[in-house]
This record gives structure tokens, C-alpha cells and sequence, in this order.
């Protein structure tokens, strides 16, 4: 047996429900995510297409629309929800944007999947739309 399969078998032996319950959460964020943003998990849009889903409608991340009869928020909903996007709701400060996005970007970075390439190609898109998303939110702020 070659020394990592004793190595991995023993870190496994030691800490194996640590192990897997990280596994278990990290499985559910990234699907939480994949959620939130509409994206297909399976790949089963047409063809390669990457993003979210073709629903005609887009993903609402959590933000639901204000009732029209109450009063007009300040706030577009395209800022709302990318705001949503990192777990924010106006008023927001450029330093809480920063550390909001460098929270998230620790959590799905692609580097963290090294050894799951299934995982690594949906941090990928994760980082890629947080990425856009932090654009948008920085010209609309500025």
C-alpha cells in the first residue's frame, strides 16, 4: 500500500465525522448557491450553456419584489438583488460591500475544490458571477 492511501486512511480513522459532515456542508453551500443564482447543477440546459436556468424569468435571490401600492423604494431591483447576492440589504457602505464579497469569494473559491473537480467547475461559476455582480454593485454605489 503506498504511504498517501495510509495517510489518507488514517486522517479518515481520526477525524471521519468531521470529514464528512465538512463534506456534507460544503456540498449543501454550494448547492444553496446554485440555487440562489438559478444555476442548473446537472448541466442539463441546452448544450454547454453556463448560468441560469432559461426560465424567462430571472433568479430572484432570495429578494422578493416590494408590493407596487406601497411606497417606491429608492432602490432598483437590480440593486437589491445583488445586494442579496451577498447576503446585504441597503443601506450598504463600500467597506461592508468589500468585506461581505471577501467573505463569499473564502467560501466558493475554486482553489478550496482541488481535489473535486464537480465542485471546482461550480465555484468557478460562483466566483465568476460574485465577480460581476461586485462590478455592478460598485458603479451603482460609486
Amino acid at each position: 500500500m503506498e504511504i498517501n492511501q495510509r495517510i489518507k486512511r488514517l486522517l479518515e480513522s481520526l477525524v471521519g465525522e468531521q470529514l464528512e459532515s465538512f463534506r456534507l456542508s460544503l456540498d449543501q453551500g454550494l448547492k444553496d448557491w446554485e440555487n440562489r443564482l438559478g444555476i442548473d447543477p446537472e448541466g442539463s440546459n441546452t448544450g454547454n450553456q453556463r448560468g441560469p436556468k432559461p426560465t424567462g424569468a430571472s433568479p430572484n435571490f432570495g429578494y422578493k419584489k416590494p408590493d407596487s401600492s406601497r411606497n417606491k423604494s429608492p432602490y432598483t431591483d437590480q440593486l437589491l438583488k445583488d445586494l442579496a447576492a451577498f447576503g446585504l440589504t441597503p443601506p450598504v457602505s463600500l467597506d461592508e460591500l468589500k468585506q461581505a464579497r471577501k467573505r463569499e469569494l473564502k467560501k466558493y473559491h475554486p482553489d478550496r475544490f482541488a481535489q473535486e473537480p464537480s465542485k471546482i467547475d461550480s465555484a468557478k461559476r460562483i466566483s465568476q458571477i460574485l465577480g460581476e455582480t461586485y462590478e455592478r454593485l460598485l458603479k451603482q454605489l460609486s
